[in-house]
């Protein structure tokens, strides 16, 4: 969606993905950089940065979503609550 030149995105990460993709940045950012590799650098920042804005574009491409909200069981479960 377009609003005003920015590009409004919707989450698609659930939280413990979220999560995972935190620590497992985090992580491979630190080694990046003990082992001096940009590549490893730049993939952990990008995972980090996922994990923070719970936002995935390669799932967004892919249309898939673990956010539970996001699934049929997670979207039967609203249905119940309401």
């Amino acid at each position: 969606m377009r609003n005003g030149g920015v590009i409004l995105v919707r989450k698609n990460i659930g939280f413990i993905d979220a999560y995972a993709r935190l620590s497992c940045g985090l992580t491979m950012f630190g080694m990046g950089i003990c082992k001096k590799s940009k590549f490893m650098i730049a993939l952990g920042a990008m995972k980090t940065a996922e994990g923070i804005t719970g936002f995935c574009p390669m799932y967004y491409f892919m249309g898939i979503s673990t956010k539970k909200s996001d699934n049929i069981m997670g979207t039967v479960r609203e249905l119940i609550r309401k």
